[in-house]
């Protein structure tokens, strides 16, 4: 699903990550704007992202799931859309928690979307609560 989207990761640190995904035929709904389900793929990504980024450079393997996800749309996504996650420190943290226990854990975290020409107005937020579990405790 996030392919036919044509997402891009604009940038990716320990802190912070930023995603676009294009307001293209397949991600615009019959009103123009971005799809309700575009938006949620966006948001999926932020925050799964930086679960891989710091799982690959820790060099740990875990599984991980959404557990649950909260929207609030504030404005209509009328353009490419950005999807932000400031999170990265935490969500190192709970990695790092998860490889070192046998237990699920889990924490949640939000992101934010903003159109790409006014990146710093969010017209969407985002709770994610992320699920990890060391498969070889």
């Amino acid at each position: 699903m996030l392919a036919f989207l044509w997402p891009k990761i604009e940038s990716i640190e320990g802190s912070k990550v930023t995603v676009r995904i294009p307001l293209t035929k397949r991600s615009k709904n019959h009103v123009g704007s971005m799809y309700f389900g575009a938006l949620a793929c966006g948001a999926d990504l932020s925050v799964g992202a930086l679960a891989l980024f710091h799982m690959r450079s820790l060099k740990i393997s875990l599984h991980f799931v959404f557990k649950d996800f909260t929207a609030e749309f504030l404005k209509r996504a009328t353009e490419d859309v950005l999807f932000i996650c400031n999170e990265g420190d935490a969500i190192r943290d709970l990695v790092l928690q998860a490889n070192n226990s046998g237990e699920r854990v889990h924490a949640t975290f939000n992101a934010f979307a903003a159109l790409a020409s006014s990146p710093h107005t969010p017209i969407a937020q985002f709770k994610l609560t992320l699920s990890l579990k060391n498969p070889n405790p």
